[in-house]
């Protein structure tokens, strides 16, 4: 792949049998092919133009049987015009941009790249969901959006 070998996200040293965090190329990480049982993509998509290079990289780095899991953010959130955002410790409101993929796009990435889709879950905002983020924010975030399709998850596998 790249001749820049993936690099650490932290100069922390890794827990005895922790995951090592790697900021790369989602596209073209650069590590080993056939290396993996399991990939994990967690809302990353939906911030990539080019969604069939994520498959294919989820596929090379998985070995024969290995399982790709992808949640990200529900189109329909995106479509509605919710933003991902987040807050920097300066205390900035920062809006990632966004690109919407629909379960259509998904679908003909993932086969495209040799993978068989094992299942699709949708989460919905619900009370509980609204309780928490009150807890944890202080304030009810997506409570505009009860009953609507936040996030899914996708469990791939390879052949």
């Amino acid at each position: 792949m790249g001749s820049t070998p993936p690099r650490r996200c932290s100069t922390a040293p890794p827990l005895k049998g922790s995951t090592i965090d790697w900021s790369v190329d989602a596209a073209a990480t650069g590590l080993v092919d056939e290396r993996y049982n399991l990939a994990i993509s967690s809302f990353l998509a939906c911030h990539l133009a080019d969604l069939g290079k994520l498959y294919v990289e989820a596929a090379r780095l998985t070995r024969p049987s290995g399982k790709v899991v992808l949640v990200d953010y529900h189109p329909f959130m995106l479509l509605k015009g919710v933003p991902t955002h987040f807050t920097a410790p300066t205390g900035e409101a920062i809006a990632i941009a966004n690109v919407v993929h629909l379960f259509g796009d998904h679908v003909a990435a993932g086969c495209a790249a040799g993978l068989t889709l094992l299942e699709l879950r949708e989460q919905l905002v619900d009370a509980e969901w609204i309780r928490e983020n009150q807890r944890l924010f202080g304030e009810p975030r997506l409570a505009g959006h009860l009953g609507h399709p936040v996030s899914f998850a996708m469990v791939w596998a390879r052949a």
